[in-house]
């Protein structure tokens, strides 16, 4: 819930739950700041069922609720951590509720009153809603009609992921059937706990970090800290948590290849966009689909491979770095930096040769990650510091950051003027995109800069940007009408 979040009281408010009767999931510690967001979640959940008690009454008083089908559900928020913004069921398995009054009941296809072991996705409101309205439903839309006059044919699988998430990149896939999920991380290289400083405005997040750091934490509470594995298979009616994965088990090969399969087939038929480089200039539903732009049918094998971190592929990775296409030679980037440590003198100093050509900030921010853990990284910090410090493209400034802070940073002291710098810049953003992508920046920048001067603590206070001045410009206007005009407020 974002109020848990935005609202500087929610975490000092009375509690009506009792924490020490929540349950702790079994990846998170026994805490009293986790058992306290256990709690405050549950208050949350709550007050939302007032807030839809008084929509229900406002359609009775006006005499609506015999001619209104309601539909309520959630986003993939939450204030739990390992819920919003990560591929397992805590963040993706939504409460859907749907009220048909008994002039439309027809239309619901199913028993009313019972709840349905149906698949369904979010995206299919949109094409449901439309169906329901008696319109057509573009071609472009994704999803499906669940409701109608018509026969419904139930989905057998649902698809989800993640990209970047504010300055935090990271790339995943999952679907699921209903019994299995499966999941395939695009970044295994990076651990799942980044740093994220809205998720770290929680209280539980800084003290599953401090248990984390002193040591105190098991094999299942302690994975959040370490590289993810490129694939995760879970039984969700044995393994509710998803903290035992399958993807290596023998016995269940057929079904993990069969959820893989399902994967590459649905990121190919939607022209999966998720492996487009944020600085490249062409991308976009239209753009990307343009002949030679963005070759998605050798992108995903490359992807795949990459993330297999298979030494015998390096070679080939290494002569991708010169191949037309942006997209391949990112890619390509990211398969070398994840066999880092099987990479000889050699090979990183071609890709030294290949960095100092390279035009993409994208693909250079990953091969100047690979040089500043070896020791030719003399070229990279400069470029490193020159991107960062440049207001003018936010976009590749986060992209030079996220490199540093995800290096070995032997050689990063050099580049601190810059995040000192970048953290320090007086600059207003004239567009929605530009604004968000400032807050990332600042937000990369406030954490690395702590981490750089070694006075980074989970509970400690990272420098910000003040957002009034951003929220007084035409553009954070509109970022602020978009929030509601008042975060935080439970009936938004």
């Amino acid at each position: 819930n974002h109020s848990t979040h935005f609202r500087s009281d929610t975490e000092t408010t009375p509690l009506v739950t009792d924490p020490q009767k929540v349950e702790v999931p079994p990846y998170l510690p026994n805490t009293p700041e986790i058992r306290d967001a256990l709690a405050r979640n549950i208050d949350m959940v709550n007050e939302q069922d007032k807030a839809v008690a008084y929509i229900l009454g406002e359609l009775e008083q006006d005499g609506l609720t015999e001619e209104t089908i309601v539909f309520f559900l959630a986003d993939h928020g939450g204030v739990a951590p390992r819920t919003k913004r990560y591929c397992y069921e805590g963040g993706l398995n939504v409460p859907f509720i749907v009220h048909f009054p008994q002039k439309y009941a027809h239309l619901a296809q199913r028993p009313l009153g019972q709840p349905s072991q149906d698949l369904v996705s979010l995206v299919d409101m949109a094409p449901t809603t439309l169906t329901l309205a008696e319109l057509d439903v573009p071609q472009i839309m994704q999803g499906q009609a669940i409701f109608g006059p018509a026969s419904i044919t139930p989905r057998h699988y649902a698809f989800s992921g993640r990209n970047r998430m504010d300055e935090c990149y990271d790339l995943m896939r999952t679907v699921t059937d209903g019994h299995y999920r499966y999941i395939r991380n695009y970044m295994p290289h990076r651990i799942y706990g980044q740093h994220n400083s809205y998720e770290w405005m929680g209280r539980a997040y800084q003290s599953w970090q401090t248990e984390w750091l002193a040591g105190r934490l098991d094999q299942t509470q302690s994975a959040f800290w370490l590289p993810k594995p490129a694939e995760e298979l879970y039984d969700l009616r044995k393994d509710p948590h998803q903290v035992h994965n399958l993807a290596q088990n023998p016995e269940e090969q057929d079904r993990f290849r069969e959820l893989s399969a399902v994967l590459d087939q649905h990121m190919l038929e939607t022209h999966d966009n998720g492996f487009v480089p944020e600085t490249t200039e062409k991308k976009g539903y239209f753009v990307s689909r343009e002949p030679g732009v963005y070759p998605l049918d050798a992108l995903l094998p490359l992807a795949n491979r990459a993330i297999a971190g298979n030494a015998e592929n390096k070679e080939q990775f290494y002569k991708l770095l010169s191949h037309h296409n942006e997209a391949i030679r990112y890619w390509a980037a990211i398969g070398l930096l994840i066999l880092q440590d099987s990479l000889g003198g050699g090979m990183i100093g071609q890709i030294r040769q290949c960095f100092l050509a390279e035009t993409s900030p994208s693909v250079r921010a990953i091969q100047s990650e690979i040089l500043l853990n070896s020791n030719q990284g003399r070229e990279a910090a400069p470029w490193l510091a020159a991107t960062i410090r440049n207001p003018a493209d936010s976009t590749a400034a986060l992209a030079a950051l996220v490199a540093v802070t995800g290096s070995r940073r032997t050689q990063a002291l050099a580049i601190k003027p810059a995040v000192e710098e970048a953290l320090n810049a007086k600059n207003v953003p004239t567009t929605l995109e530009g604004i968000l992508m400032l807050f990332a920046v600042k937000s990369a920048a406030g954490y690395l800069d702590t981490v750089l001067a070694g006075t980074y603590r989970p509970q400690g206070t990272i420098k910000k940007e003040d957002p009034s001045a951003m929220f007084r410009s035409p553009a954070g206007q509109l970022l602020f009408k978009a929030m509601g005009g008042m975060p935080g407020n439970p009936r938004i």
